[in-house]
């Protein structure tokens, strides 16, 4: 942070460096003079809401040691430049970069990205390889044929592992979806809340998929920080009967909420037959579905043919939550005209992958 724009939620990390033999006993957060936190336990770590950028900040770190000492260290924030408070307007954009054999690449610095809207560069004034924390919808497909080959029993046990490893700064949305679509588990940070939730899942009737997608990128859109939603379904969005479609909304709809509450999706497909079926109109595959959502938003698409992998699949949707940079900048068309934006994000080298969402809609006054 140390000479850089702070804005919105951000991680804070304490890491802190003792000769042998002597323990941090705990750390104080100040921002501006003002006590956040009080850390007792590592990781030390913290989120602090910036808000808009505008101002500069002092963060001040103060460690006590278990020789009775204690020792500071600062950073301090700097505003972003060339913009009126009434009129900033932040466009974060998480990124994952890959080699071509699918290794994360965690090693760059803001120098080698390179950052366009609408074809026009962009100046990156925010950046951080650090993972900030992450507001997430688990939406899961409870429909009746998530009964075969014990697929929800299976989809379940991968969920309870996966909410369990989430960072403790981390808040989870249980949504489920059968012919209608229900909210579980609000937002919240307690683990088990969401674990007893899961056990409660039963399979039941049709699949109400662009519904859920819907519903479950307007629920993460409400909340600040890092947007993320994590579906698992085995199917087409279809009607109990296969006699109507599953959803009021169409997939386009589906698909537009979603950008525009600016949420990256990461989906699970389950089955073999992904390929082969579509949903009541035909328009899409489930495989067109999922891996059009995810790379749209900037996620990814995890096939998994067998119930046994589906917490491999997990395990590959939390690296990509680990691994991601943020990059923020303030666009050159300031205008807030409701339109849309889009964004493009290549590295200087060109063999790596780059993954990020492919565009915004601006605000509208």
């Amino acid at each position: 942070l140390n000479g850089q724009p702070a804005v919105g939620e951000t991680p804070i990390r304490v890491e802190p460096k003792l000769p042998d033999g002597m323990k941090a006993l705990k750390v104080e957060i100040y921002v501006d003079g003002q006590l956040l936190s009080t850390l007792l336990d590592v990781p030390y770590r913290a989120t602090w809401n910036a808000g808009d950028g505008t101002s500069p900040h002092v963060l001040r770190a103060k460690l006590y040691a278990s020789d009775g000492s204690t020792s500071e260290a600062r950073v301090r924030t700097v505003p972003l430049l060339g913009v009126q408070r009434a009129n900033v307007l932040l466009v974060e954009v998480y990124v994952t970069v890959r080699t071509k054999g699918g290794d994360f690449v965690t090693d760059l610095g803001k120098e080698d990205f390179r950052l366009s809207e609408d074809g026009v560069p962009q100046t990156i004034s925010l950046f951080t390889p650090e993972r900030k924390p992450v507001q997430v919808v688990l939406l899961l497909d409870t429909s009746a044929s998530m009964k075969q080959e014990e697929r929800l029993d299976k989809a379940k046990e991968a969920a309870r592992i996966f909410v369990e490893a989430l960072e403790p700064d981390d808040k989870v949305s249980l949504v489920t979806f059968s012919d209608g679509v229900s909210v579980l588990e609000p937002f919240t940070s307690n683990r088990q809340h969401v674990l007893d939730a899961i056990e409660t899942v039963r399979p039941e009737r049709g699949t109400a998929l662009y519904d859920a997608v819907f519903a479950g990128a307007d629920l993460v859109g409400s909340r600040e920080g890092r947007r993320a939603l994590v579906l698992l379904s085995d199917g087409q969005d279809l009607a109990f009967d296969g006699l109507s479609p599953g959803s009021a909304h169409t997939f386009e709809d589906a698909v537009n909420e979603t950008l525009k509450e600016q949420v990256t999706a990461y989906t699970i497909g389950l089955g073999a037959n992904l390929l082969s079926d579509y949903d009541y109109n035909r328009h899409h595959s489930a495989e067109e579905v999922l891996t059009r959502l995810a790379s749209d938003t900037g996620g990814r698409f995890f096939p998994v043919k067998k119930p046994s992998r589906l917490k491999k699949a997990f395990d590959r949707v939390l690296d990509e939550l680990r691994f991601q940079y943020t990059l923020g900048y303030s666009p050159t068309n300031d205008r807030r005209d409701g339109t849309w934006r889009s964004i493009t994000v290549t590295v200087s080298n060109p063999a790596l992958e780059v993954s990020a969402r492919k565009g915004y809609y601006a605000p509208a006054d």
